[in-house]
């Protein structure tokens, strides 16, 4: 018999009233588990209020890996002599402080990791766009597509995990 990703439960034993709990069983007990799956595993189903392990890994690993590819694929600037902005420098603080926050809260499976998750998506969409329309770069190449695709591509997973973790039941 194979198991993908479940422990197989036993059948009542013969001669055993259906939903009786099985001999031994503490009163009041719930009915024994009649043949089916079960998740396997600790990390199968999340803990009360922590982030199930799945998600914790899409944003802790997704967080970097986005930023580490948006600062790669970006070119130089148009005027390498022009002097950053305090705004660009203040919102690409945020934006680094919470990747940094991301990925440490979700390597703790924590549910703040989400906000901090949104927020670096949101800030990165906002660095995406902020850079050719300040000058800073001269127009859009495959760069910007690129950092687009990847910024809007991890807001949409942090805001899935988001809604997910609002629904799972408590």
């Amino acid at each position: 018999m194979v198991q993908h990703g479940a422990t197989l439960v036993g059948p009542e034993r013969p001669g055993q009233a259906g939903g009786q709990p099985p001999s031994g069983a503490a009163p009041g007990a719930a009915p024994g588990p009649t043949l089916g799956l079960a998740p396997a595993g600790p990390d199968a189903r999340p803990e009360r209020g922590r982030l199930d392990r799945g998600t914790a890994l899409r944003i802790g690993f997704g967080a970097p890996a986005m930023a580490v590819v948006n600062i790669l694929v970006e070119p130089l600037p148009a005027d390498p002599q022009a002097p950053v902005p305090v705004l660009a420098t203040a919102l690409f603080l945020v934006f680094i402080t919470a990747v940094v926050a991301t990925a440490t809260t979700a390597a703790r499976r924590l549910p703040r990791a989400l906000g901090w998750a949104m927020l670096a998506g949101a800030m990165a969409v906002v660095l995406a766009v902020a850079c050719p329309l300040s000058g800073h770069h001269a127009g859009v190449g495959w760069w910007w597509y690129t950092q687009m695709a990847l910024s809007t591509g991890f807001l949409a997973v942090a805001a899935r995990g988001l809604r997910q973790h609002r629904s799972a039941p408590s």
